[in-house]
This record gives structure tokens, C-alpha cells and sequence, in this order.
């Protein structure tokens, strides 16, 4: 599972994966995040502290 807050970014880098299999893109705020708890074995957040409670 790929995420981003911006649905420009999930495009982009679904564009530039194109013929990766078995990769999933989802944009969505990661306050609400859809997904019950425990769902996900390990998770990588990168610049999330820099954008967390920003309007971007």
C-alpha cells in the first residue's frame, strides 16, 4: 500500500510504478485513516511530522 495525503503525488508515483505488480495507491489524511487498526504489519511515514496539522 502506497499513500499520500495529495492526489497528485499518489498519480505521479503510480505513473513512474506503472508495471510494478501488487502495489496498491490510496490518497487519504492520515487523521482518518480508513483502515481498521491492526491492519498493516509494518509502516513507513516519511516527512509525515513536517505536514501533520498543516492545510496544504
Amino acid at each position: 500500500m502506497l499513500t499520500d495525503y495529495s492526489e497528485g503525488m499518489v498519480e505521479t508515483v503510480q505513473k513512474n510504478l506503472e508495471g510494478i505488480p501488487n502495489i496498491q495507491y490510496s490518497q487519504f489524511n492520515i487523521e482518518d485513516i480508513p483502515y481498521e487498526d491492526n491492519s498493516f504489519d509494518i509502516i513507513i511515514a516519511n516527512v509525515v511530522i513536517t505536514f501533520k496539522g498543516l492545510n496544504c
